[in-house]
């Protein structure tokens, strides 16, 4: 076991943005506390052999590892960033859309999330890592994946199937940023 569920928040946030949607958050994470942290396995990231583009999915081998990954100090629309997936490996997509509301599902809401788009996502990337490239030994940490699918959809879904060119779709992801994880988490005392 890697570590167990130590802080998972509830979504009951009642803020304006909610739109009265019953469960509601600042992020779409938990705090999960290692087994063993002081084993070198706990902090590291996979990085993957190639990072793949244009909504096609990308090598689930990797190539070592990150093992330090400061916070990125700043995003903007545009930015090409990376996720390494557990289905779809390392895509590379483009930062669309920055602090918007999404409901997922239409049964859940994250507020002030952030969108890429053009880059794979499928079931089971739900917990990725998004990233920025720093160049071939360094990555910076965005935030953490938790929906996506076809652009052409109302809601990103959690768990969605597939998203890639063979389905003749575009796709996009949704992710929490690290700074409203920050946030999110500090509002409860970690054990």
């Amino acid at each position: 076991m890697i570590g167990s569920s130590a802080l998972n928040p509830a979504f009951n946030r009642t803020d304006p943005a909610c739109l009265n949607v019953f469960f509601c958050t600042l992020a779409d994470v938990m705090f999960v506390a290692a087994t063993d942290p002081g084993q070198t396995w706990a902090k590291r990231v996979a990085k993957p052999t190639t990072i793949v583009g244009l909504n096609n999915p990308g090598p689930t081998t990797f190539a070592g590892w990150w093992t330090s990954l400061p916070s990125a100090p700043f995003v903007y629309v545009g930015l090409e960033i990376d996720k390494v997936g557990r289905t779809t490996g390392g895509t590379r997509g483009s930062l669309n859309r920055t602090c918007f509301d999404v409901t997922v599902d239409l049964t859940y809401r994250v507020l002030c999330s952030e969108e890429v788009t053009n880059a794979s996502v499928g079931k089971g990337d739900s917990g990725s890592p998004v990233l920025f490239p720093e160049g071939p030994t360094q990555a910076l940490a965005i935030g953490v994946l938790f929906a996506g699918g076809p652009m052409n959809r109302d809601d990103p879904r959690d768990g969605v199937s597939f998203c890639q060119t063979p389905s003749g779709e575009p796709c996009r992801y949704v992710y929490s940023p690290w700074f409203q994880i920050e946030t999110h988490l500090s509002r409860f005392p970690r054990p």
